[in-house]
């Protein structure tokens, strides 16, 4: 049943593992009200609530496949340019 879920994973992953009619309004709302991470946390608890367990999420995350091209690009800056690849990233975006 898990692997038919990871074949619904979109930008939001963590989240998409959640049936639609399983996210309730409430949560929904608390994205605007209090921010990315009180609405990640609810996510979370919804996820561990429906039996969902750290490796099942993990695989999800390390079956995400990187943007066509992108490997390549960091190569080439890095063996045919000799540029320094630095990546910053709040998480979140």
């Amino acid at each position: 049943m898990f692997n038919n879920r990871l074949s619904s994973i979109k930008l939001t992953l963590v989240r998409d593992l959640l049936s639609p009619d399983k996210i309730p309004s409430s949560l929904k709302l608390l994205h605007r009200k209090d921010g990315w991470t009180s609405y990640m946390q609810g996510v979370f608890e919804l996820l561990y609530e429906q039996g969902f367990r750290k490796n099942e999420i993990q695989t999800a995350i390390d079956d995400i496949k990187p943007v066509s091209g992108m490997i390549e690009l960091m190569r080439s800056l890095k063996l045919d340019l000799g540029y320094d690849i630095i990546i910053i990233s709040d998480s979140n975006t």
